[in-house]
């Protein structure tokens, strides 16, 4: 136990003197005593504070009008006797005072000499509190005492205290408790001062005494596994905890674990036989403890689960996470209905993350203990994917048959092996008009005409012993079925056999398709060639088919003004000799050998554009389109050819043009009247960053920015509501989100009637050359703003060193508490805030030039950072250095890289202290620098971040501009970032922001590692 002193403690003053008591006060303070005190200057206020049980020292003076210190000592020690008593007055005398400690006073003290008062309070408490110390640890040695003996008698395991002797060779009983005597069947008093080897000759075999020897000499504890011990009783197991005591001497604590040994051997041997019976049914067991929420399981139970080696843990709830979403209400049912039924069963999917859901069943039942409580859940799962598997393919071939069935349009029935019909399908109804019952209970006999009656029966009659010897036959013939209301259907018929598992013949199944329809078709198929003749005949397109030779086979009126050849010309001929051009004759004969065994070839289905010749021998374009069918098994060609000359002329006309404005470099777009783009070239795309697909079918707007005047696109919508032309310059804004600006022309699009139908826009990105202007401009004020800052700061510097000289010379000449000398420091602070200014001025105006050498940028950073990081701490700012190792050396002048840094560090302090004025886990400043590429060369980019309120967009393009601030009065020149800039460009690199209004501000700051 530690000596603990209050840090505020409290104080009964026995004071009638006001200005005594704020003396002693005063000095308690000055010594940085921290207390609470209470004054009281009568007998009857000194007894009641006494009450008080927190008290901790007081301080009383001798005399006193009404009372006397003495009498307030006396009874002090009645009331409160370990309370330190410490005379503070001013007629004490040397004998009264030793009186005064004879009585049992701890202190006292002459207010003439108060500068003791601090020293003595202090000894009196720490005396008081090491009193109170010393009490408590006599008391508590005590009952540990007392608890040890009662521990050491009581305890259920045998208890051995031995003294070490001859260097750790001799080991002495000097103590042994009762659990150790029954368990030895030995008494205490027959083996104490004997060597453990002496009563126990086995110990040695057990490895016991090794353990004794490292324990002693290392004095770590260490645990003996259960080992077997022989004596003259039989055989038995031990486990042995030894551990050194403070005094050098040991201790071993044992149990008998026989019992414990051969149940475990038992249970080793049970579990055994169940892995093997698990493992040959390919199950896993698993055993949940209701009470303490433990589990335990088998390898094969994890492996089920996915798991080719053991899960870490195992519960419920990961039960339950294994689970996919739709069985999860399931197994929760399940598992609850268990609980109360005591059997669990049921069947669900898992499935591991990454893995593909399996099917498993789960079964057990709840163990109850002794009063009957529920207390263990146990049981076995398996996996049953491929019984599930199974059942869903025999469900699904089963609802494939129904659905097939009954969803068909065709007739479909089946007959078993005996011949009588048991299924017809839906469709009967709406082919004959007849239920399914109808048909089922009067056979298909009273359905069919007799002459089909007759046929169908003689085909089935005919295929009966092939099915009965196994055979696949498959039957299609034609039978008439009689309609309920009295009409005839014709009906094409596929019957097969079915057969079972084995083989075995079991039925036959058949599909009666109804073939009316084909029937009049094939007669409406004669009455369509008429049409088709008549309809060929006044086509203006030619009309061309090709038997299967490639010959002509017709030849329409407009094939014989397109081609020159009359019809009796071309009947006959080879289609290729005669129209194709001699250099794709081959190539279209070859085609066509392929064409006309299969009816299929690149030219089929499609419509080309090729060259064909004219009886005069001038090639013209025509479009093609080419189509196959098949008459009386063989396959013949139809092409429809269209002259595409007139066509082809202003598809180049146009090409030129769409050539034309793809390859240029302006950005082109057109839209309909309703403003939806309809185009953009290539040169849009780059622009903008929008690909083609993502800007046809939106509207411009997309490219509209915040900074656009709303009146510029008033005028720009007012004159294209004229149908004038707009020239202008718009800024807008690409998909990235950043802007640009470009000089626009729109102009109306009309057509034959006068009409606008589109708007056409050309634009042309100007922000690089405004850029170049814009530095231009910049780079001339600065420069104008640094000669006339160079002469200014010339003009200040000298009046400001005489100020803040003859102020430090006031200072000197003033006593140190003159309150004048507050002023002069104030003085010297504003006068070095003008200095700081003076040469800020004069490091704008270029003046001092010193030369560059090769400097880290990580030293760099580490100087500034020592700095500025004591006030960034004090602002309870939070630092984040992620500075790279080991960067480059680059040329440059460092003050002026730390003096760069260092504004941009004091800037983001005061962003984050206006936004956090307290602390915050937001208010955080990350300074980072890295090395990257940049046309070849390496670059270093260093960054400083703050989460502040960010930089309003209005004031974004000013902040770089001399004497511009948005801090209060006082506290800024309005030269920090002016000068930083100039600084940076000066070494060849780039300062420049990323910001966003309310959440962030980054300065970047790039710098060439070559300067």
């Amino acid at each position: 136990m530690s000596l603990n002193v209050k840090n505020q403690i409290e104080i009964l003053m026995l004071e009638d003197n006001p200005r005594d008591a704020e003396l002693e006060t005063r000095e308690l303070r000055r010594e940085g005593i921290q207390f609470n005190i209470k004054r009281v200057w009568t007998e009857a206020e000194f007894e009641a504070a006494l009450q008080n049980p927190a008290l901790d020292l007081i301080l009383a003076d001798y005399q006193l009008p009404s009372y006397d210190g003495l009498s307030a000592l006396e009874l002090a020690h009645k009331k409160c006797p370990k309370v330190p008593f410490i005379f503070v007055s001013g007629t004490l005398g040397e004998e009264t005072a030793v009186d005064a400690m004879h009585h049992g006073a701890t202190d006292y003290v002459l207010k003439q000499r108060l500068t003791r008062l601090g020293p003595s309070v202090r000894q009196a408490v720490r005396r008081a509190e090491e009193h109170k110390l010393l009490a408590q640890m006599s008391q508590r040695l005590a009952e540990n005492e007392k608890r040890y003996r009662q521990l050491f008698g009581g305890i259920k395991s045998g208890v051995a205290v031995y003294e070490v002797r001859a260097d750790g060779e001799e080991f002495v009983f000097k103590d042994f408790n009762t659990a150790a005597e029954q368990i030895e069947g030995v008494k205490k008093e027959q083996i104490l001062g004997k060597n453990i080897t002496e009563v126990f000759p086995n110990v040695r075999q057990m490895g016991l005494l090794e353990v004794f020897n490292r324990v002693w000499k290392t004095g770590v504890p260490e645990h003996h596994p259960a080992a077997i011990y022989r004596n003259d009783r039989g055989i038995s197991w031990r486990e042995n905890y030894v551990y050194k005591l403070s005094s050098g001497e040991l201790v071993t604590v044992y149990d008998e674990v026989t019992d414990r040994k051969q149940a475990e051997e038992k249970l080793r041997l049970s579990e055994e036989r169940l892995r093997l019976a698990l493992d040959a049914g390919q199950m896993g067991a698993w055993e949940m403890d209701l009470v303490s929420g433990t589990t335990w399981r088998t390898l094969q139970h994890d492996q089920i689960f996915g798991y080719e080696t053991p899960a870490p843990i195992w519960s419920y709830e990961l039960l339950l996470e294994h689970v996919v979403p739709e069985d999860v209400e399931l197994v929760k049912h399940s598992f609850a209905q268990a609980l109360v039924t005591d059997r669990l069963s049921l069947e669900c999917r898992v499935a591991r993350t990454g893995q593909e859901p399996h099917w498993i069943a789960i079964q057990g039942h709840v163990s109850r203990n002794a009063k009957g409580e529920r207390v263990r859940l146990m049981g076995t799962v398996s996996d049953i994917s491929d019984r599930k598997l199974m059942e869903k393919a025999l469900r699904e071939s089963e609802q494939r048959f129904r659905l097939l069935a009954d969803n068909a349009s065709d007739l479909i029935w089946t007959r078993d092996a005996s011949g009588q019909l048991n299924y017809v399908s839906p469709s009967v109804h709406r082919l004959l008009g007849y239920t399914q019952t109808e048909v089922l209970s009067r056979g298909t006999g009273h359905v069919l005409t007799a002459a089909s009656s007759a046929l169908a029966q003689k085909k089935l009659n005919e295929a009966l012993p092939k099915l009965q010897a196994g055979k696949h036959v498959h039957e299609t013939f034609e039978l008439t079925y009689i309609r309920k209301d009295g009409w005839t259907v014709c009906c094409e018929v596929s019957c097969s056999g079915i057969f079972d598992a084995s083989g075995k013949f079991s039925g036959i199944v058949g599909v009666s398709r109804d073939i009316s329809e084909r029937r009049r078709a094939e007669e409406a198929l004669r009455e369509s060639e008429e049409r088709f003749r008549l309809a060929t005949a006044t086509a203006r397109d030619a009309i061309i088919m090709l038997d299967n030779e490639g010959k002509v086979s017709f030849w329409n009126r407009a094939a014989e003004e397109m081609f020159g050849y009359s019809s009796s010309e071309a009947l006959g001929q080879e289609a290729h000799a005669l129209l194709a051009p001699e250099r794709y004759q081959e190539n279209s004969r070859k085609g066509f050998g392929a064409f006309r065994s299969t009816g299929k070839g690149g030219a089929v289905g499609k419509t080309l554009e090729l060259s064909a010749m004219r009886k005069d021998g001038k090639e013209i374009p025509v479009e093609m389109s080419l189509s196959a069918t098949q008459l009386k098994g063989r396959w013949h060609a139809l092409a429809i050819l269209r002259d595409i000359t007139e066509r082809k002329r202003v598809e180049e006309e146009r090409m030129r043009l769409v050539t034309a404005v793809e390859q240029a470099a302006e950005s082109v777009f057109i839209t309909d009247t309703q403003g939806i783009i309809l185009y953009v070239n290539p040169a849009f795309e780059k622009t903008t960053g929008y690909t083609r697909e993502e800007a046809i079918g939106q509207n411009p707007r997309i490219l509209e920015s915040s900074k656009q005047d709303a009146m510029s696109n008033q005028q720009m919508c007012d004159t294209l509501s004229r149908g004038e032309v707009w020239h202008g310059r718009l800024t807008s804004k690409r998909k990235d989100g950043t802007f640009f600006e470009e000089n626009a022309t729109i102009s109306p699009v009309r057509d034959g009637t006068g009409r606008i139908v589109n708007y056409i826009a050309l634009k042309l990105d100007v922000t690089h050359e405004l850029e170049l202007e814009s530095q231009l401009r910049q780079s001339q004020k600065l420069e104008a703003i640094g000669t006339l800052a160079g002469g200014i700061a010339h003009e200040i510097n000298n009046p400001v060193n005489g100020i803040m000289n003859y102020a430090q010379l006031i200072a000197d000449q003033l006593p140190a508490d003159h309150p004048v000398r507050g002023y002069t420091g104030k003085i010297m602070k504003e006068t070095d805030r003008v200095s700081l200014i003076v040469r800020n001025l004069l490091a704008f105006a270029r003046q001092d030039k010193q030369g560059r050498s090769l400097s880290n940028l990580n030293d760099i950073i580490s100087a500034t950072l020592s700095l500025i990081q004591t006030v960034i701490r004090h602002d309870q700012i939070n630092l984040v250095v992620e500075v790279s190792e080991g960067l480059p050396q680059m040329e440059c002048r460092s003050q002026q890289i730390e003096q760069v840094l260092m504004n941009l560090l004091t800037n983001a302090r005061d962003a984050l202290n206006e936004k956090y004025p307290a602390y915050h886990e937001d208010k955080i400043i990350r300074v980072s620098a890295r090395l990257f590429e940049k046309d070849g060369k390496p670059w270093i980019r260093t960054t400083i971040e703050d989460h502040g309120n960010g930089i309003p967009a209005e004031i974004r393009d000013r902040i770089f501009d001399p004497f511009y601030t948005t801090k209060p009065t006082g506290r800024g020149t309005g030269l920090g970032l002016s000068i930083s800039h100039g600084l940076v460009e000066e070494h060849g690199g780039k300062l420049f922001l990323e910001t966003e209004a309310g959440r962030y501000t980054r300065f970047y700051m790039d710098l060439p590692v070559k300067g």
